[in-house]
């Protein structure tokens, strides 16, 4: 997927050109139905990956990248 394609998806801030290395749940063709269903879950990419964590973020040219709304990037920061 192309950041040309990126698709705005409800509950999510999508962010073209971007990713998060690392931190990943798993990887599914049902990325969004995934992550929704689980609470540790606070973002995904267009590779189908969904994350525990979803910051730093650095430039990944071709990949969306989707961060649930109301996720504080720094929550796992100020919970410890």
């Amino acid at each position: 997927m192309t950041p040309d394609c990126c698709q705005q998806i409800s509950g999510y801030t999508m962010t073209p050109d971007m990713d998060h290395n690392g931190d990943d749940i798993g990887q599914s063709l049902d990325v969004l139905d995934k992550c929704n269903a689980d609470s540790t879950c606070k973002g995904f990419n267009s590779a189908g990956w969904y994350k525990r964590v979803v910051s730093p973020t650095s430039t990944f040219t071709g990949t969306c990248f989707y961060t649930k709304i109301g996720t504080s990037k720094d929550s796992d920061a100020e919970m410890h």
